[in-house]
């Protein structure tokens, strides 16, 4: 049963978020938030506003509400705050429903109360034929795109809004590499600005979140995958009736501590007659690497997998490129060097900026205790344990990297009774230390400054 409200009962409720004064300006889309004296803690603004490339005046109101709501809804399940939208798709809604159920069985720390009220649900239909999806050029969504190239989706991109300079000239880059990439391929793309996708998002107050939900971290954890849907939503509904989401894990794994996206593998998602698909969940990362990337080579040459932004006066050398490579440093960096070299693919051909000696480095990460292996990080290290062959010298990219020593070790390692630092300060310190034993003392400089100061990612 559908319930409405009106402004008296909004100020009757103790704890609640409205969304309100939801307006399209050309292509800006620009939404208050009114939030009770107990929740606005927990948001760092009360405006939200996304910038996208294209005109969004012509949309609907029940359809513009959703890049909001699919930010506050999960705050709002945390807290018990009730949620109050005058206009909204209905299949949003429902959606949104199941979501719920999945994050109560995930997070034990939310709330069982809070409503959300709608005064005007739209049951809304557009019949479109076309596939779109999200593409961050990382190793799940290229692997999305080969696997769905003949249908040549619209591609959707997020980009951060407000940046400093060095960040402003790396997501640029990020721009014409993958305009080039669309125009090559010949399938459109569209980019969406915005500052609340990220971890250091300027409208969640993540930090306060994670802490007082007691979760790894809330924008992984909890927010993203709902984020990155919602804000592409606008972007489908003239064209798209199906958007493809890359996953993270394969079907069968076993989310122990909650996770953005994978509520999609227990979800039938839509808004409108817009369906998500959860793609690629039949196969594990490396599955991924060897069955799908290792036969299309030319679509690796600029995987993004660093979620690091990396200091532009390290890679003076290569600023006239079309795009930054992978620090080949980062503990996200390290996991995926070790897929595609156990999958017979040399990380240099994937933008991977490393050497010889990155086997030891990665030795050693665990060794130290550096290796972060917190949430669902061991699953992807079980599966590279589980494709090591069993003769590493026939591997030519083992030898190429002197990676046979690393592999016999590790095919070995108790990757269950593994104990990492779980002070931030001394495992990172320990991952400087690490870090010098493979790039010395100057580089090591310029990659802290680069990686820690401003986008920490070993965590």
């Amino acid at each position: 049963m559908l319930e409405t409200y009106n402004n008296e009962s909004v100020k009757q409720s103790t704890q609640y978020i409205r969304i309100s004064q939801v307006r399209a300006v050309g292509s800006k889309l620009v939404t208050k938030l009114d939030l009770s004296e107990n929740i606005k803690k927990y948001f760092l603004r009360d405006n939200f506003v996304v910038q996208y490339d294209k005109n969004i005046d012509d949309i609907d109101e029940s359809l513009l509400a959703i890049p909001p709501l699919f930010v506050i809804a999960p705050v709002a399940w945390a807290t018990g705050a009730d949620i109050y939208v005058e206009k909204l798709d209905q299949a949003s809604f429902d959606s949104l429903h199941k979501v719920r159920q999945v994050f109560q069985g995930w997070y034990p720390s939310f709330s069982s109360s809070g409503r959300m009220y709608v005064n005007n649900l739209i049951n809304n239909k557009f019949n479109n034929k076309h596939a779109a999806l999200l593409f961050s050029g990382g190793l799940d969504s290229t692997t999305s795109y080969i696997m769905h190239k003949d249908e040549h989706p619209l591609l959707i991109t997020l980009l951060r809004g407000e940046t400093s300079s060095f960040e402003a000239e790396y997501y640029d880059k990020v721009k014409n590499t993958f305009l080039d990439f669309a125009k090559n391929e010949g399938v459109e793309i569209h980019f969406i600005k915005s500052d609340v996708w990220d971890r250091q998002s300027n409208l969640l107050n993540n930090r306060l979140l994670t802490r007082d939900f007691r979760v790894t971290h809330w924008s992984t954890k909890v927010s993203h995958g709902l984020i990155f849907l919602g804000l592409s939503a606008p972007l489908t509904v003239q064209k798209a009736g199906t958007l493809y989401i890359a996953s993270t894990f394969a079907q069968d794994h076993k989310v122990r501590t909650g996770n953005g996206s994978h509520f999609l593998a227990f979800t039938n998602f839509s808004w409108a007659d817009i369906k998500v698909i959860y793609d690629g969940q039949e196969l594990t990362r490396v599955a991924k690497i060897k069955h799908v990337l290792k036969r299309n080579r030319g679509y690796s040459k600029n995987l993004r997998i660093c979620s690091s932004i990396m200091d532009l006066r390290y890679y003076k050398n290569i600023r006239s490129q079309l795009y930054f490579k992978n620090c080949g440093s980062c503990q996200k960096c390290v996991e995926t060097i070790t897929e595609l070299t156990v999958a017979g693919i040399d990380p240099v051909e994937c933008n991977f900026d490393l050497n010889y000696k990155v086997f030891d480095y990665a030795r050693r990460l665990f060794t130290a205790g550096a290796m972060n292996l917190a949430g669902e990080d061991p699953e992807f290290w079980y599966d590279i344990q589980r494709q090591i062959p069993d003769t590493v010298n026939d591997n030519e990219v083992f030898k190429r990297y002197q990676a046979n020593k690393f592999f016999e070790w590790f095919r070995d390692f108790d990757i269950s009774s593994y104990r990492w630092h779980t002070n931030d300060t001394l495992r990172r310190l320990c991952w400087v230390y690490c870090l010098m034993k493979y790039r010395g003392i100057c580089d090591t400089i310029k990659l802290v400054l680069g990686n820690v100061k401003k986008n920490p990612t070993v965590s």
